[in-house]
């Protein structure tokens, strides 16, 4: 089983904070102008209630108001719903100040996850998606590269096999 961690219970992610994400990460805002989870907790009771009662096994049972790290699901295509971000505990290492919070659909089982990654690349990939407006919708696989001197392993998210070699062949038709 997937290890995960305990995060704040959303209704959705929230793309209209990409901006103020991308600024985060450049550095040009602080880390308090994040807005910090508005939890109403009677919605919050009654939706892990529904969600409780429609658990298909007891994994999904108990980890309810849990997240996954999406490095647990390297390789597994999914569909990417929103986004949004938290407050990173990790201060240094050279990685980012926030990670994302992802809601996701994993396409080879159907289930609705919540995965977190603290990765630049992935970053870029999540703030590229939304300005081009394909989240919710993008379909993509988390790649993990080979580790580096530094001891970390770059991640990003790219496109299926299957939609890579579609890509392709398109390509090839507009040329001939």
């Amino acid at each position: 089983m997937a290890q995960s961690k305990e995060i704040a219970v959303r209704t959705s992610a929230d793309l209209k904070n990409v901006d103020l994400i991308l600024e985060i990460l450049r550095g040009n805002e602080p880390l308090s102008s994040l807005p910090k989870p508005q939890v109403d907790a009677a919605v919050a009771q009654r939706q892990i209630f529904e969600r409780a009662i429609s658990a298909k096994d007891d994994d999904e049972l108990e980890n309810l108001g849990s997240s996954t790290p999406w490095q647990d699901l390297a390789g597994i295509p999914v569909e990417i719903l929103g986004f949004d971000a938290a407050e990173s505990e990790k201060k240094d290492g050279g990685g980012p100040p926030i990670f994302s919070v992802v809601d996701i659909i994993r396409l080879d089982t159907g289930d609705p996850v919540t995965v977190t990654n603290g990765s630049w690349g992935v970053w870029s990939s999540l703030i590229n998606l939304a300005k081009r407006g394909e989240i919710p919708g993008a379909i993509r696989v988390l790649e993990i590269g080979e580790k580096t001197k530094g001891g970390g392993s770059p991640q990003k998210l790219v496109r299926t096999k299957s939609d890579q070699a579609a890509a392709k062949q398109a390509k090839l038709k507009e040329r001939l």
